[in-house]
């Protein structure tokens, strides 16, 4: 059972609220604002109530896009294929990129 009530949730760096196969969740008497992606997201719940929830604007200015954390999780899979190249003494393989304008 979860319940959150009576706050305010803002300058959210992805989701105000984010869960997973939750179950009995109650949100009630929120305000929820400048998040990036999204005020509430449930994920696989079951029972929940959302009363007197106030959701937005999201955050308009922000500092870092998802592009940031897409190279950051690109540099960490790189980084274990180029260790897996090194440890089975492989060929390196070429990459290139196609950009369209």
């Amino acid at each position: 059972n979860i319940t959150i009530t009576n706050g305010e949730l803002g300058l959210c760096p992805h989701h105000g609220i984010h869960s997973n196969n939750a179950t009995n969740i109650i949100l009630s008497n929120l305000r929820i604002y400048e998040f990036e992606v999204a005020g509430i997201q449930l994920n696989g719940f079951h029972g929940a109530q959302i009363l007197n929830v106030e959701i937005g604007p999201s955050l308009q200015q922000v500092p870092i896009t998802a592009f940031y954390s897409n190279a950051r999780f690109l540099s960490i899979a790189m980084g274990q294929l180029l260790d897996g190249i090194n440890a089975n003494d492989l060929a390196m393989p070429t990459v290139s990129y196609a950009y369209l304008d």
